[in-house]
């Protein structure tokens, strides 16, 4: 089974898309979440092939929920599912880290959707499993400590107060990058 994460605010749609996908492509589990924020939960709490993301949202907008996964899940392939097709759009989502763009099907090509999913659902992963958890975590408890420092007015950088003062020379030296 290829899971796929739907994060679409349009009841309509959602409800279209899941039905029709999974109906023609048994091998497909689609599981829907109705905004950005929920669609961040649900892929922390879960691991998806491939996450089909609305990018225009009220709230946390598609672009800023890809941004959020891809920093506790960057293998996780995402792909922008709009009607907004404008080359400014297509830019703005790459620059977001979305790793293909589709265009919401007017003309029931569900075929290319489906294909498209396929494609990207292939075996991509690089972390373990221990490793994407480990990354999940942190994503969360950062995500508390920025709620809390705007909170309380705290205008100490993130990482000095979790006690991660290395540079980025260094970060890249740890990383061997520089080698």
């Amino acid at each position: 089974m290829i899971q796929v994460l739907l994060i679409e605010d349009t009841v309509v749609i959602r409800e279209v898309v899941s039905t029709i996908l999974h109906h023609q492509n048994r091998d497909l589990l689609i599981t829907a979440a109705t905004n950005g924020a929920t669609g961040i939960e649900a892929a922390i709490q879960n691991d998806y092939d491939v996450i089909l993301m609305d990018l225009r949202m009220p709230g946390i907008d598609g672009f800023e929920a890809t941004r959020q996964i891809k920093s506790f899940s960057p293998d996780t392939p995402i792909i922008a599912f709009t009607a907004f097709s404008d080359k400014r759009t297509r830019r703005k989502a790459e620059a977001a880290g979305v790793d293909a763009f589709f265009v919401k099907p007017s003309d029931g090509s569900w075929v290319k959707l489906a294909a498209l999913i396929r494609k990207w659902a292939q075996p991509k992963k690089v972390l373990s499993q221990a490793e994407s958890n480990e990354l999940k975590a942190l994503y969360l408890k950062l995500s508390i400590l920025k709620e809390q420092r705007a909170k309380y007015g705290i205008d100490t950088p993130v990482n000095i107060l979790i006690g991660i003062e290395d540079t980025e020379a260094e970060i890249a030296e740890i990383e061997g990058i520089n080698d």
